[in-house]
């Protein structure tokens, strides 16, 4: 089945996002980024597994533009048991992506966001997230092979953290392993 193409709608971050619709999936991508991406999150075309992060459910796959990163969101905890991986009364994968269209078009050091895709079930919501892959490693890692916590890097990342606050975005888990 391919994919129907609908005119962005003002739920979108900008004019350059198309929505799509298949079967009971819609999605919203980046337009330069639309067949990778509608492949990604609808048939899983060239997505590898990409270790675990968090609680899994990370693929890599390439666009025009370069390497990409496809997360699933995965609930934990006793909501798990209930609602697999849904959200109650919330869209998290298009949240995610307007608030991560947000931090960037305001130059914060983000990845780029690609898109959101999600399934609705009566009033909860499963999804993924797509963003373009930024080479490097955890904060977790970074410090664990210095051989001294470096100050210069401790002082840049908290004045990410301050900018990203003053935005009036907060970070629901943020540790140095995200």
């Amino acid at each position: 089945m391919c994919p129907q193409r609908h005119k962005p709608r003002s739920a979108a971050p900008n004019p350059a996002w198309i929505f799509v619709a298949e079967g009971r999936t819609r999605a919203l991508v980046r337009e330069e980024d639309f067949a990778a991406l509608t492949g990604a999150f609808f048939e899983g075309r060239g997505c590898v597994p990409a270790g675990r992060g968090g609680r899994g459910g990370i693929s890599r796959f390439a666009t025009a533009r370069g390497p990409a990163i496809l997360r699933r969101h995965r609930r934990g905890g006793w909501a798990r048991r209930i609602l697999r991986n849904g959200f109650l009364f919330h869209n998290r994968p298009l949240r995610e992506l307007r608030v991560h269209a947000f931090l960037y078009e305001r130059g914060l050091a983000v990845p780029e966001p690609l898109g959101a895709a999600w399934q609705r079930w009566g009033p909860a919501f499963a999804g993924a997230l797509a963003t373009r892959e930024i080479p490097g490693r955890s904060l977790l890692d970074y410090l664990a092979a210095a051989p001294r916590y470096p100050e210069d890097t401790l002082r840049r990342v908290g004045g990410l953290i301050r900018e990203m606050h003053d935005l009036g975005a907060w970070h629901a888990d943020l540790q140095v392993a995200n």
